[in-house]
């Protein structure tokens, strides 16, 4: 058609709301639009981003905090249960504790409890060996040697398990004492009941024996310390008597208190009030005095007494220029 353009778009195309009759003319006119569009689509991402990561931060924070205090909260439960445990196992007789920790949920427990019972088992060792066939004597210095082992001496069950071994070992030889006694006297009339006794009480049995001897034909012997004691028993055969201590001991002792108060009074006297002097010397004159009869009844030699007519107080007076004793 004359004066009309030709257009490789349709009618309704170049009739359409563009400004350009080239669509591209009109994309390019709206692009910094689309770029501003495109911008703050970008920052409204950006920004929910931002919001969605601070929330998943607080989130996790929250359940850090949460299994911490839940850790915490087991930590406390599993500790209390622990001291409950122990504190029942405490509870159970000694020899029944290992048994029951093996049988414990707890493996710390259950790891002492193992322990235990291999020391439990090395001590039953050591109590009951089985190759004891020595004599009792030896048998009783073998346990006096473990109570002083470092698996008993600090333990008081031990120590009271090993001394039962001792006393059965004792009333063993109290018991055999007993036997050899009533295999030679049957005809007394208090065997039978002295044997019967022994069986339960062997040390009142042995009694209930010297108690029937005549002491006189008891024999007799001294000790180490002097003292006099039954062959059969070793108990001392007058236990009302104690030692005295030599008698020429007691008066170099009290010479020697003599001598201490000598030097006291030639000292000082000058710092002492008349009373104290008078006291003084009232001690020194009870001192000889004692000394004095010791000495004349037991006549103790190689001793050099002052009496008291030698004016023992005047021994400790001197005159010296400037200062009066008196």
């Amino acid at each position: 058609m004359p004066g009309h353009t030709r257009s490789i778009y349709s009618r309704q195309q170049r009739l359409g709301p563009a400004r350009f009759d080239n669509p591209l003319a009109d994309f390019l006119d709206r692009l910094p639009d689309y770029f501003n569009d495109y911008q703050r689509n970008q920052l409204v991402l950006e920004r929910q981003q931002l919001a969605d990561k601070r929330y998943e931060d607080s989130q996790r924070i929250a359940e850090e905090q949460r299994l911490k205090e839940e850790n915490r909260y087991q930590a406390r439960q599993k500790q209390q249960s622990f001291a409950n445990e122990i504190a029942l196992i405490k509870e159970l007789p000694e020899s029944a504790r290992a048994k029951a920790m093996m049988s414990s949920e707890n493996e710390d427990i259950q790891e002492a409890g193992r322990v235990s019972e291999e020391e439990a088992n090395a001590f039953d060792a050591m109590l009951n060996p089985s190759d004891m066939s020595e004599p009792e004597n030896q048998q009783l210095e073998y346990y006096n040697n473990l109570l002083n082992s470092p698996s008993v001496r600090n333990n008081q069950a031990r120590i009271n398990q090993v001394k039962g071994k001792i006393k059965s070992i004792n009333n063993n030889l109290l018991q055999s004492q007993v036997q050899t006694w009533y295999e030679s006297n049957k005809d007394n009339p208090n065997a039978k009941i002295i044997l019967q006794q022994s069986q339960y009480d062997p040390s009142g049995a042995i009694k209930n024996i010297t108690s029937l001897k005549d002491p006189k034909e008891r024999k007799i012997i001294a000790d180490a310390s002097g003292y006099k004691r039954y062959t059969d028993t070793g108990e001392r055969a007058f236990p009302e008597v104690t030692k005295q201590p030599p008698l020429t001991a007691v008066i170099r002792g009290l010479t020697s208190a003599l001598s201490s108060l000598d030097r006291e009074l030639f000292v000082g006297r000058t710092v002492m009030t008349a009373d104290e002097v008078l006291e003084k010397e009232r001690e020194r004159e009870a001192l000889l005095t004692q000394i004095k009869s010791l000495t004349l009844d037991n006549q103790a030699g190689g001793l050099t007494i002052p009496t008291t007519d030698s004016a023992p107080a005047e021994s400790t007076k001197i005159n010296i220029p400037g200062l009066n004793f008196n």
